[in-house]
């Protein structure tokens, strides 16, 4: 048989050769050398096999795969002193090359299972698409379609034959995914905005959920909108297919009130005075760390939001508590005409600094 192969950047060939041992019944799997494959046979029967002591042999890798078509199992199993952490419970193979990888890692061990994702000798010169889960699963591979093993590692994901060509596969993914909007005024309305994203490779098919019938082309990285009239939270999903696995990302365009804080020489605070403040911003809760006043030639400090936001608890003044404030409600309308109730917080006393820190929390 030909094997038709290609240089693949990510694969990188061991500094030294991992043991090929064979597991079977009653077989004890050795703290030596630092990498082994055990390959295993349970023809005859269920088995089980022990890892060693992870204090004893720290940073060891072994392979564990299940070699035989029988419906028997083989069971990977540490003891309670040292025990698999990850997962925490034994790993059992049960179709052929089920693949188990364990490395000890501060006296216990971390372990990865995978099952066999073909169940018959691959043809490296056929057309069809295979995706190997381990590296151990790429050796079982091609050890059974040419007779011999070919072990080494990577640090990609899995493994494809395409038109007979083995190579790493880089499952699809979403790098980024953003709208122009973000954060908007409650009571506004949004008419239009763009979104972009990006993808980690070429895809097949895209689609996105949200706002009704959009056609988007294998590979298109942005989206404009227009003649909408969009005024309460949206949540756009975007998902793409390289035609095999399906990767997906969400952006959110999202309505919220504004806090509104600053020095007045007023005691009191009408709707257009609050939204005159020198300080605004979107919020989702009544927490305000480091607003700073200046209060030159005798001002009060205010700070305005939401009164669903409820009280401060914890009021701080160059890091000190400080409660000498007081609070009344307002109906504030904003300037999107959205109208809610505020707490308008104010000062008890006058203050001079020209740069006082404030925390409402």
């Amino acid at each position: 048989m030909n094997i038709k192969t290609k240089p693949i950047s990510s694969v990188i060939l061991p500094t030294y050769t991992p043991a090929m041992l064979t597991g079977t019944q009653g077989y004890a799997i050795p703290g030596t050398p630092n990498e082994a494959f055990i390959y295993c046979d349970a023809s005859n029967g269920s088995f089980s096999m022990e890892l060693p002591n992870a204090s004893l042999y720290p940073n060891i890798k072994r392979t564990i795969i299940k070699t035989d078509t029988s419906a028997n199992t083989v069971t990977v199993v540490a003891s309670l002193a040292h025990p698999i952490i990850s997962p925490t419970n034994n790993i059992i193979l049960t179709s052929q090359y089920d693949t188990a990888t364990a490395v000890s890692n501060n006296g216990a061990w971390n372990c990865f299972y995978q099952e066999n994702r073909f169940n018959k000798a691959i043809d490296l010169s056929s057309n069809d698409n295979y995706h190997y889960p381990t590296t151990a699963a790429v050796n079982a591979a091609i050890n059974a379609a040419t007779g011999r093993g070919l072990p080494f590692t990577t640090v990609s994901n899995d493994f494809q034959i395409v038109n007979g060509v083995l190579s790493v596969y880089k499952y699809p993914a979403i790098t980024n995914f953003t709208n122009t909007i973000g954060t908007a005024e409650i009571g506004s309305v949004v008419s239009s905005f763009t979104l972009t994203w990006g993808l980690s490779k070429t895809m097949v098919s895209q689609s996105l959920s949200g706002i009704g019938s959009v056609s988007l082309t294998a590979n298109q990285t942005s989206l404009t909108l227009n003649s909408l009239s969009i005024n309460t939270n949206t949540l756009y999903t975007l998902s793409v297919n390289d035609g095999t696995t399906t990767a997906t990302a969400n952006t959110t365009i999202k309505f919220n009130p504004k806090y509104y804080y600053g020095a007045s020489s007023n005691t009191a605070l009408a709707n257009a005075d609050i939204l005159a403040l020198s300080n605004s911003n979107f919020c989702t809760s009544y927490t305000l760390l480091g607003a700073v006043y200046n209060c030159t030639g005798g001002m009060y400090p205010y700070y305005c939001y939401p009164a669903n936001l409820g009280l401060p608890t914890n009021v701080r003044v160059g890091g000190l508590s400080f409660s000498d404030w007081t609070y009344n409600v307002v109906s504030v309308t904003n300037l999107s005409g959205y109208s809610q109730n505020y707490y308008v917080l104010r000062f008890n006393g006058i203050q001079t600094s020209s740069a006082l820190t404030v925390d409402w929390q």
